[in-house]
């Protein structure tokens, strides 16, 4: 499970738009770690295909602005390429329990991702979001 939440935060660290344009390390995790939250509150929020659509748009043009702070700093950390959080940084593990524990909300909002996961607007978005993810981890 643990591997599970990391591999998500490795994911998730290019989430936000609009985000701080530090590079600092806390800065980014800060970031991640608001994108995660904003993406859960906005699924948890969908009423409609359309809303989970636009939600899942968001979190992928997220993950497109967060890609190079994400970058940079793996370059600094491989650890979070490697998916070994215990080798992080003090300042970062903190980070690494916000995720740990945003985890079982994570979980909560995939009933409503497969409720409306046959859209056609849905299943866009989330080729959209797949495509962030695989030019995230270039």
């Amino acid at each position: 499970m643990k591997k599970t939440l990391f591999s998500l935060l490795v994911v998730l660290v290019f989430v936000l738009t609009g985000c701080k344009s530090s590079s600092s390390p806390e800065a980014v995790m800060q970031d991640f770690v608001q994108a995660l939250n904003n993406y859960i509150e906005g699924v948890q929020k969908a009423n409609s295909a359309d809303d989970v659509a636009k939600v899942i748009d968001r979190y992928a043009a997220d993950l497109k602005t967060l890609a190079p702070r994400f970058k940079a700093l793996a370059e600094k950390y491989p650890a979070l390429k490697q998916q070994k959080p215990e080798n992080l940084p003090p300042e970062l593990q903190k980070y690494v329990k916000q995720v740990e524990e945003i985890g079982p909300k994570m979980m909560g909002i995939f009933p409503k991702l497969m409720q409306y996961g046959s859209d056609p607007k849905v299943i866009e978005a989330n080729k959209r979001l797949q495509e962030a993810s695989e030019e995230m981890n270039k």
